[in-house]
């Protein structure tokens, strides 16, 4: 997961300007490569320019165009602000001078709770989630990681919004202790753009897609729905559950923008379970907004995301379907 995540200065004259160190992984039938790239490799390159002492608190990211996988990814960096207790930079990610990803990036430096004058307090983890397999398929070794669904809690709803999804989620490989706490950093927040705005049609019980984007990495052996009162499996794109249900296929799922605030840096261990819940407030106007938090094992709230996408059903009443040539 470091070597797919690293960035490499580029050589003068450019300053603060940086570039991938590995190829790019375009997802079969996705319009581009996989958006968490851009996060994670932003957050690295803005990393670079500020000291060891700080880390990230708040990044927000807007996708402007798809990316190429035979492009070099370049992250020019600027220094917006650097302060006693925050810097803050500006990362715009180029391929052949056109920009495709922006992100502000925000940083703030490590202050020790005992000596911090602060209010305290976070959501506690959902309870009772039925507990991932502790060891690793000999057929998981080959991806950067892995997601074990839990299910989908009010299934039945007819309220959208009342649904949470439950997943657990790590990389395959372990982290060195080299990296630090940002290389589980970056890890996670490459792993949490997985599939992340398609809980907007999971909410409406829409499970299938024209090009289903293959992000998400589960190969199915434990079904933890089975466990769990409360859960019901979420089904596979075309599976024998989803067919003739009448319910329109999603023609086009792109993301506009992605948000992370993250609450408790040092904690995150992204090569250790984490539980990942995802819910969606609103669509409409042919856009949806998906948030996610994130806790450790341990029960500490990690990180809250979130996303805006636009979300297009095919129109099978005209005959026609979205076209999905450009990212838009």
């Amino acid at each position: 997961m470091e070597e797919i995540l690293k960035v490499v200065p580029v050589l003068p004259p450019a300053i603060d300007t940086f570039r991938n160190a590995s190829p790019l992984w375009h997802p079969p039938d996705a319009q581009g490569i996989y958006g968490g790239i851009c996060i994670a490799q932003s957050i690295n390159a803005a990393q670079a320019t500020v000291s060891i002492d700080f880390a990230v608190h708040s990044m927000h990211g807007k996708f402007l165009l798809a990316g190429k996988a035979d492009d070099m990814l370049e992250y020019r960096v600027s220094r917006c602000s650097d302060g006693r207790s925050f810097a803050t930079r500006t990362v715009r990610t180029c391929q052949k001078d056109r920009i495709i990803f922006i992100a502000v990036i925000s940083f703030a430096r490590d202050i020790p709770t005992a000596s911090s004058r602060s209010l305290l307090h976070q959501e506690p983890m959902p309870r009772d989630i039925p507990l991932p397999p502790q060891s690793t398929r000999l057929d998981e070794t080959h991806v950067p990681y892995v997601n074990k669904k839990v299910g989908m809690t009010n299934l039945n709803s007819s309220h959208p919004h009342d649904k949470r999804i439950h997943q657990w989620t790590r990389t395959t490989s372990k982290i060195s202790p080299a990296g630090g706490i940002h290389a589980h950093i970056s890890a996670l927040s490459y792993i949490c753009d997985s599939y992340f705005v398609g809980t907007v049609p999971h909410v409406h019980n829409i499970w299938n897609f024209v090009k289903p984007p293959l992000t998400e990495f589960d190969d199915g052996g434990s079904d933890l729905s089975a466990l769990s009162p409360i859960h019901t499996r979420i089904p596979l794109p075309d599976d024998g559950r989803t067919a003739n249900t009448g319910r329109p296929r999603i023609s086009m799922m792109v993301t506009l923008s992605h948000t992370m605030l993250f609450h408790a840096p040092k904690a995150i261990k992204a090569d250790e379970w984490m539980l990942s819940e995802l819910t969606s407030h609103w669509a409409g106007d042919g856009r949806g907004v998906a948030t996610q938090k994130i806790w450790s094992t341990d029960g500490t709230l990690l990180v809250t995301c979130i996303q805006e996408g636009v979300i297009r059903p095919e129109d099978n009443i005209q005959g026609r379907k979205t076209p999905a040539g450009s990212r838009l």
